[in-house]
């Protein structure tokens, strides 16, 4: 199978990373510290229920509805783990060892946030797989997994594989197949809808290993997903096969799961 970083670009694409490695992405954890490193949401400022986010008083200002607060709470996992995903990318795409490097430093600096069941998340021991209203746990886990996807990809270090795996065994548990409903939440939002992108990550998983329960808890995220009351609806099963369906502004994230 073809790994990531196993193709290297030349040419003007090479120029362009180059180009943006020099510039904000690779600066971005100093540009915006409080977004990329000052708040670990992955380890000592997991989200509680006493957690109050710092967006709670333009919220009640602004009088949006409380339902969907929550997302507020895990919006910077997002931030955090797809630049980190990009700048890893990058970084071993070019010949670079200080990049490479910090690309290390990254991974590892979310490695030792795991839990000893193998949890990698944002969710205290209170919340994990038990937030029943608007949550980002899919989403959060899918962003950093295929951050540690890119660099086990990139430098086929095996104890990061390892710690996938685990990760992984602790999300089928944490929700096992046909006794749970990941997605059917009350008041959900964005963020458990988002969370369908975890399937990037065992998808990867089953063909890196080639382990049939990866593709098997893929295949029941989907149906789940395409049952429950949503409120991204554009990958639900009846409305991928309705030619009159009009796609909507997220749709694009979920776009890559069809080719699962």
């Amino acid at each position: 199978m073809i790994f990531f970083n196993d193709i290297k670009p030349t040419g003007w694409l090479k120029n362009k990373i180059e180009w943006y490695m020099n510039g904000h992405i690779g600066e971005l954890d100093k540009l915006v510290p409080h977004l990329i490193t000052e708040h670990k949401i992955y380890g000592r400022d997991r989200i509680t229920p006493l957690t109050v986010s710092a967006e709670d008083s333009v919220i009640k200002k602004q009088n949006n509805p409380d339902d969907n607060m929550m997302q507020y709470y895990w919006w910077d996992s997002e931030t955090q783990s797809n630049w980190k995903d990009g700048y890893c990318r990058s970084a071993y795409l070019l010949d670079n060892n200080e990049w490479h490097e910090k690309a290390s430093d990254l991974c590892l600096e979310l490695i030792d946030t795991q839990d000893d069941d193998g949890y990698i998340g944002i969710y205290d021991s209170s919340l994990k797989f038990n937030c029943k209203a608007e949550n980002g746990e899919f989403w959060a886990q899918a962003t950093a997994l295929r951050f540690v996807l890119g660099c086990y990809e990139s430098t086929r270090n095996e104890s990061l594989l390892t710690s996938l795996t685990q990760a992984a065994q602790c999300i089928m548990a944490g929700y096992p197949k046909e006794t749970s409903h990941p997605f059917v939440v009350e008041h959900g939002f964005a963020g458990h809808s988002h969370g369908l992108t975890i399937t990037d990550v065992f998808y990867r998983l089953y063909e890196i290993t080639n382990n049939i329960e990866y593709l098997s808890y893929c295949l029941w995220l989907y149906e789940d997903y395409s049952a429950g009351c949503v409120s991204e609806q554009d990958l639900q099963y009846k409305n991928v096969i309705d030619p009159g369906y009009l796609l909507k502004v997220m749709a694009y994230i979920h776009m890559s799961i069809l080719g699962h």
